[in-house]
């Protein structure tokens, strides 16, 4: 018994780690979400502004790519949080 408790423990302390640095990534994390769509070869990213109400998004340009990565990160960290709180 005092076994599971012991991991529990490291598995909480774990998901709590995690937690605070996906809560440090969310926090720089620009505004707004992305769009990825395959045309042909190429993936084509649209970024999604909470003023913009544009229903397809605006595109971003290959110079953007940056931005889109860190847009993508953050809808990963998100649910990654809410896995983690969760459990």
């Amino acid at each position: 018994m005092d076994k599971l408790l012991l991991e529990m423990e490291k598995e909480k302390t774990k998901l709590e780690k995690i937690i605070k640095t996906v809560n440090a990534e969310l926090r720089t994390a620009p505004a707004g979400k992305v769009r990825v769509s395959k045309a042909g070869k190429t993936k084509q990213f649209y970024y999604y502004s909470d003023s913009d109400k544009t229903k397809n998004g605006k595109y971003m340009k290959s110079t953007e790519r940056d931005k889109a990565i860190k847009l993508i990160n953050k809808e990963y960290n998100f649910k990654l949080k809410e896995a983690c709180e969760y459990r």
